[in-house]
């Protein structure tokens, strides 16, 4: 009588995913028996493991037996490390069948197995100037020795203006009806990936990669109320004119929000590529003494940022002018008066990021306007390469 050690074969799948998240091992027979042989098969599994443990179906309790359909597969939960992983190195997996035409058949795999799991890398796209929000999936889903085969992405948001919003992919669009929305965000991302070790081709894993996030979405302040924040922390500069410690502490503070405000006044005038929700945050942060002012979303659509990059509106400032000292055609070096016939207002000026105050006590640069003349007049000559940006 023959034995099927001609036809028997068995694949193994590593599972990790929500209902098994330390991992579980499906050993399924990948025989090619002649036909009409298996709806009469019996089989179970015994596995060693790497600290050398066994565990075994039997006769008794069989592993593949034939439904009808199609035959059963082993189901192992494997041993887990001191890290709660499943445990790395040697495996010997025998496979025993057994057929009333046939002998018992045997068949041993041995492998390694050894699996890094990739870390995700999700990455918040918000841009609440244009405005866009967006999340990405930038993992690297890499594993040394495996073949990987992303086999899908899905992303749902919640929040209370949108509802549930479902996605795929590696970008996922959070408009809702093409708009996008001020509110807080609950976000569920999902990806199954299949791996293939490229040693041992009859092992594979199934990785569910699994994550929820909370973000939020707020309006940026109009541009003149981040001019005023940087007003109010001039003006306690200026209160502390003879304190020498709190003077420079308070001048360091507003050396940097106004570089910010430039920043960000720089990208609205040109769509620089900036971050420019983050530069807000943190204006905010030191305009508020290093604390972030509380905010409540508000639920509604937020609209495209008013720079003013055309005509002046309620709420907007407008570059009116914006030169580097000792450029051709421009103001030379050691100047100190500036004229516009478009110099309507009293503007307010950048010197390289950082405002020129009108407070003639400022013991720095300061400037003088004349309605009248349209004129501009600093208080000590500008220099060869300083930006000067004039705002109305």
């Amino acid at each position: 009588m023959p034995d099927l050690s001609s036809y028997i074969d068995f694949e193994i799948i590593v599972e990790v995913n929500q209902t098994y998240p330390t991992g579980a091992m499906s050993l399924i027979d990948a025989s090619a028996y002649p036909p009409g042989v298996e709806e009469n098969i019996t089989g179970y599994f015994s596995i060693k493991s790497p600290d050398g443990g066994v565990d075994s179906g039997s006769w008794f309790q069989p592993d593949v037996t034939w439904t009808g359909i199609s035959l059963t597969s082993g189901f192992f939960l494997p041993r887990l490390n001191d890290k709660g992983e499943i445990q790395k190195g040697e495996y010997t997996i025998t496979y025993y069948i057994d057929h009333p035409d046939y002998l018992p058949t045997t068949l041993v795999k041995t492998f390694n197995f050894q699996f890094e799991k990739p870390k995700l890398n999700l990455v918040e796209g918000f841009d609440v100037f244009t405005p866009s929000l967006k999340y990405y999936d930038q993992t690297n889903y890499s594993v040394g020795n495996y073949s990987d085969n992303v086999i899908i992405k899905s992303w749902s948001v919640t929040s209370t203006p949108t509802g549930l919003i479902s996605g795929s992919g590696s970008i996922f669009d959070m408009a809702y009806a093409s708009e996008y929305y001020d509110a807080q965000y609950s976000i569920t991302f999902e990806s199954l990936v299949n791996y293939v070790n490229n040693t041992y081709t009859y092992l594979s894993v199934d990785y569910t990669f699994y994550q929820t996030l909370t973000a939020s979405a707020k309006t940026p302040p109009p541009i003149l109320d981040l001019v005023g924040y940087l007003n109010d922390l001039k003006d306690e500069l200026d209160e502390n004119v003879n304190n020498c410690t709190l003077y420079e502490e308070y001048k360091k503070r507003y050396e940097y929000a106004a570089s910010i405000l430039f920043n960000i006044l720089q990208s609205c005038k040109v769509g620089l590529n900036l971050p420019l929700n983050s530069y807000v945050e943190e204006f905010l942060s030191i305009t508020n003494n290093f604390v972030t002012p509380p905010y409540v979303n508000t639920n509604e659509i937020i609209q495209p940022y008013d720079c003013g990059e055309e005509t002046p509106t309620a709420g907007s400032l407008v570059l009116l002018d914006e030169f580097v000292i000792g450029d051709p055609g421009e103001l030379p070096d050691g100047s100190t008066v500036y004229q516009n016939d478009d110099m309507t207002s009293k503007p307010i000026v950048f010197v390289d990021g950082i405002r020129v105050t009108y407070r003639v006590s400022f013991p720095g640069r300061h400037v003088t306007y004349d309605l009248g003349a349209k004129e501009l007049t600093f208080s000590s000559p500008l220099n060869t390469g300083e930006v000067v940006s004039i705002y109305i």
